[in-house]
């Protein structure tokens, strides 16, 4: 028994066999999703209804089937892509009466082997050829017309419910678990065992000439002041220290940082609706715009201490907001604060600021024509890794050079990138899957969007840099692990969702 389907994009009625029904399939010509209904009773391809306005009977059937190839139009027409992949819709698949067969490879979900997917020979162009395919009806085929189309969004080869491609199958499908490798770094240096700087500094500082009291007098911060001081120095630098303080060096770091991070999100799932440019661009607005607009915020916020102002209007409220935010990253960067208050610094103003300024990127993007989970969590892989790029220098700049050994240096532009990727990877999954909050603003959107999307985010940034600050570094690896594992676990859902 056969099924008649219509596609609601471009009106084609296809045929399907039973074993289809209940079956996501893509239409052939269109490319768009189709729900198989259930096969009915009666209602064979051989039946007495004809979707021509007329009526088909056993006597007159060849008669029909003359009638009916005579009078296909241009909506049943098949167009042909100008480059076919592998995997698309074979070229000859109308079958009596007009109607497009839908076949294996149709399957949307389906982890079929390579054969049924291409159900034919290859020509020398790597091109499907048809001719391993026999025309076993009897009917005469009608070629589908050449016709240019448009490009698509990078629609994978066997096409899911999202548009993404190779769903569930393949080793690429599995590429995110090298981000749990970026992990190595933050572990092993946690069990070295480094001098500490004043004990370093102190071995430096022997028979050399430096007032320290006058350096911290001129020096604007305390960046500044290590700076100075380690200029001060033979070599530039304190004893063990990698680099000196006017190395440019830290940028080659980043470059090949962002070369194998960035390699790696465009080897993952190939079919994913994200193009290497919106991931390229995603990248370079959040390390660039998105960290400046960042610093602007936190010397606002680090401004309201100590004003106070009056009132009951909504400007009121949104001052009083960033007076808290001020007041959070206060806590975060005192060492005099305890674990507490640490935390909630670090939750409230670190976490909440930089997780807000990774998931722009990602709002942007699910406002756009074509989307999936998959795209969505590679812009935010994308924004992370920006983030955690340019915060590198930043560090580098202002802490390490002339000051840290090397192997800080490989923590900050693997270990920390890979978080910050995981953390922004896992908003845009859950993004994707709840956008109530996404394409319209207003107040009670931006608390909806802190709450849905980067509460457990916030969390773990927190949890994670507050370990760091009380110098528990085997708690923090226990968080970058739980960060990681929460990312799998986002990852394995969105897949369980769309095999459902």
């Amino acid at each position: 028994m056969s099924i008649r389907v219509t596609c609601d994009s471009c009106r084609t009625t296809l045929r399907a066999e039973d074993r289809h029904a209940g079956k996501r399939v893509r239409c052939p010509k269109c490319r768009e999703p189709i729900l198989v209904p259930a096969a009915v009773p009666g209602s064979d391809d051989d039946g007495s209804e004809d979707f021509f306005g007329a009526t088909e009977n056993a006597a007159s059937s060849a008669a029909t089937k003359s009638a009916v190839s005579s009078h296909v139009d241009t909506d049943f027409e098949v167009p042909e892509p100008a480059s076919r992949k592998r995997g698309d819709a074979p070229k000859d698949r109308k079958e009596d009466g007009g109607w497009l067969d839908l076949q294996d490879e149709d399957l949307r979900g389906e982890s079929l082997p390579r054969e049924r997917r291409l159900g034919r020979d290859e020509g020398e162009d790597g091109e499907s050829t048809g001719d391993s395919e026999d025309d076993t009806s009897g009917s005469t085929r009608v070629k589908p017309r050449k016709k240019k189309t448009k490009k698509r969004a990078r629609l994978g080869d066997e096409g899911d419910e999202s548009g993404d491609g190779a769903v569930g199958s393949g080793w690429r499908q599995n590429l995110y678990w090298l981000l749990l490798l970026t992990l190595i770094p933050l572990c092993l240096h946690s069990a070295m065992d480094v001098r500490p700087f004043e004990e370093r500094l102190e071995e430096s500082l022997e028979g050399q000439e430096v007032n320290l009291e006058a350096l911290a007098a001129q020096s604007r911060s305390v960046p500044d002041f290590l700076h100075s001081l380690a200029m001060q120095l033979p070599d530039h630098k304190v004893a063990d220290a990698f680099l000196p303080a006017d190395t440019k060096l830290h940028w080659v770091f980043a470059g090949l940082s962002a070369a194998a991070f960035f390699g790696l999100l465009i080897a993952m799932w190939p079919g994913a609706r994200a193009s290497p440019g919106q991931l390229l661009i995603a990248g370079i607005v959040t390390g660039t715009i998105g960290i400046m607009m960042l610093l602007s915020f936190q010397w606002i916020a680090m401004s309201t201490n100590g004003v106070m102002v009056r009132g009951r209007g909504i400007l009121v409220l949104l001052f009083y907001i960033v007076k808290f935010i001020g007041f959070s990253y206060r806590c975060a960067v005192d060492p005099e604060m305890g674990f507490g208050m640490s935390f909630m610094g670090f939750v409230c103003g670190v976490g909440l600021c930089e997780e807000v300024c990774k998931a722009l990127p990602i709002a942007f993007y699910l406002n756009s024509e074509k989307t999936s989970w998959r795209g969505a969590c590679l812009v935010g892989l994308a924004s992370g890794i920006g983030f955690g790029i340019s915060e590198g220098i930043s560090y580098s700049v202002d802490y390490y050079n002339g000051i840290s050994g090397g192997w800080i240096y490989v923590v900050r532009f693997v270990s920390c990138v890979g978080l910050h990727a995981l953390w922004a990877g896992a908003i845009g999954i859950l993004m994707y899957h709840n956008q109530d909050y996404v394409s319209e603003f207003s107040f009670d959107s931006v608390f909806g969007f802190i709450a849905h999307y980067l509460l457990i985010a916030m969390v773990l940034h927190g949890v994670y840099d507050t370990f760091l600050k009380k110098e528990m570094e085997l708690w923090a690896l226990l968080t970058a692990g739980v960060s990681f594992g929460w990312f799998a676990f986002m990852v394995a859902r969105a897949r369980s969702a769309e095999a459902a």
